[in-house]
């Protein structure tokens, strides 16, 4: 991957503080970086082509939304493995789901849903398919909200 240039560095810094909710938002943004909104897209796509910019996506605050969610983890029952990754799969409010090797509890996801109670009907459904030895429930007792940014900028200038 080539590594970005100067300008590429504030695009990035531009597009990691926020995208604006507004009808274009690129030409926002392209107006705070002195250029053309085309030039702007133009830049993202082939940051995107090299991988400098793995995914561009939308995350909201659940919470703040009046969502629940929980972090499950769990243990597949004997020969019932790739039944059990099927159906957490298969349900819309699974957010995130790998497997961790050499625990206990080898399968982990994180429940999103409208709210508790619809939680634990999935949860419910999960225990009454026979796929699962163990089922642990992990909601989120305190939030925790890191945003680390690095500044692009001064290792570029630094690194010519």
């Amino acid at each position: 991957m080539k590594k970005p240039s100067l300008s590429d560095a504030r695009i990035l810094a531009a597009l990691e503080s926020g995208i604006p909710l507004e009808p274009r938002p690129f030409a926002t943004i392209a107006g705070r970086l002195e250029m053309t909104e085309a030039a702007l897209l133009d830049r993202v796509k082939t940051l995107l082509a090299s991988g400098a910019i793995k995914r561009l996506a939308v995350a909201f605050d659940s919470r703040a939304l009046g969502f629940a969610s929980t972090l499950v983890a769990a243990k597949a029952a004997a020969g019932k493995d790739a039944d059990a990754v099927r159906l957490i799969n298969s349900l819309g409010e699974v957010t995130h789901h790998y497997r961790r090797s050499g625990a206990d509890l080898d399968l982990w996801f994180t429940l999103i849903a409208r709210d508790r109670v619809r939680i634990d009907e999935i949860l419910g459904r999960l225990r009454a398919s026979g796929f699962f030895e163990r089922l642990v429930d992990l909601p989120a007792t305190r939030s925790f909200k890191i945003d680390v940014r690095f500044s692009r900028m001064a290792s570029e200038a630094s690194n010519g």
